[in-house]
């Protein structure tokens, strides 16, 4: 009998989970995962497609890539150079911003945040471009 009432239990707590309606806080998702933001975006993550405003899209085949470490810093590394700079969530961890120094002078770029999992990592910039990004 007991073994009855458990899996009762277990079908109505499924069934439960299974009918809630995800609340993903990015567009493209995930809808539910037990990993943090700051633990999913900490990466290397290297740009596959690049997606135009008009949708138009290209694929990025170069050997640049970024680190995000959680530390808050960020190295943007292309081939033997590489710039470090750092990083933060803002807007309630819907944007990513980034700050590199540029021959003596701070300069901010900032993301909205798509799609977030440990293994992609897509970013819509201000002029609305996307890029496609899998770790590494």
């Amino acid at each position: 009998m007991k073994t009855i009432k458990l899996l009762g239990f277990v079908a109505i707590i499924g069934t439960t989970i299974l009918s809630t309606p995800s609340c993903g806080k990015y567009d493209e998702g995930p809808g539910f995962t037990v990993l943090t933001k700051k633990m999913r975006i900490t990466n290397e993550w290297d740009v596959k497609e690049v997606v135009s405003p008009n949708g138009d899209s290209q694929t990025d085949s170069d050997d640049s890539y970024t680190i995000i470490e959680k530390d808050g810093t960020a190295k943007a590394v292309d081939g033997s150079l590489t710039n470090t700079g750092s990083w933060e969530f803002s807007s309630d961890k819907e944007k990513i911003r980034f700050t590199y120094n540029y021959f003596g002078v701070d300069v901010t770029t900032e993301f909205t945040i798509l799609r977030l999992t440990n293994k992609e990592l897509w970013l819509r910039d201000e002029d609305n471009y996307i890029y496609k990004s899998e770790a590494r």
